[in-house]
């Protein structure tokens, strides 16, 4: 990752374009409409098993906390399941 790349920036841009000025979640759509914005076609479905695959807590939304470990480095992931934190 880039080194001034900010978590957090990234979460509001994703959740955020629908005027709501305090996210709390991401949803399949959400991402749909980021890739979009960014000249890439995914589908809903698609999106949404992407969420699927990081969601703590299975209620088909990504926290922040899902977020930050989505993106973290894939030895830290695998260290912090394996520790069960």
């Amino acid at each position: 990752m880039h080194k001034e790349f900010v978590v957090l920036n990234a979460f509001c841009r994703i959740a955020g374009p629908d005027g709501t000025d305090d996210p709390q979640h991401i949803e399949s759509i959400d991402l749909v409409t980021f890739f979009r914005d960014n000249v890439l076609v995914v589908s809903e479905a698609d999106c949404y098993m992407l969420i699927c695959m990081f969601d703590s807590n299975c209620d088909g939304l990504l926290s922040y906390a899902d977020l930050t470990n989505m993106l973290a480095p894939v030895s830290y992931t695998y260290e912090r399941h394996k520790l069960g934190t």
